[in-house]
């Protein structure tokens, strides 16, 4: 049973990223990217916005726009604005 459990992390590490499940992000390849397309009679979905950055990392992340209206499948981009608050420089 303590074989299992060892085997179990890596394996659901693997399902993690296969499937995009417990939060873990995918990497689309620019051939995925370049096969989506928009569904031009589906409902436009809104998404929303936000940044959150801890007061100890010296710098402030602020969305553009708060919002953007889409079809799925439409390619977008949001843009955000990152301030060092700080006296020295900050990589990051």
């Amino acid at each position: 049973t303590l074989g299992i459990c060892y085997a179990s992390v890596p394996l659901y590490k693997v399902f993690c990223q296969a499937t995009g499940f417990g939060g873990t992000t995918k990497r689309a390849t620019i051939e995925k990217a370049r096969s989506l397309h928009t569904v031009h009679e589906a409902r436009p979905i809104r998404i929303f916005f936000e940044s959150n950055v801890s007061e100890q990392l010296g710098w402030e992340f602020v969305p553009q726009q708060r919002d953007i209206i889409v079809k799925p499948g439409e390619t977008a981009l949001a843009f955000y604005t990152a301030r060092n608050t700080t006296d020295t420089p900050l990589t990051g």
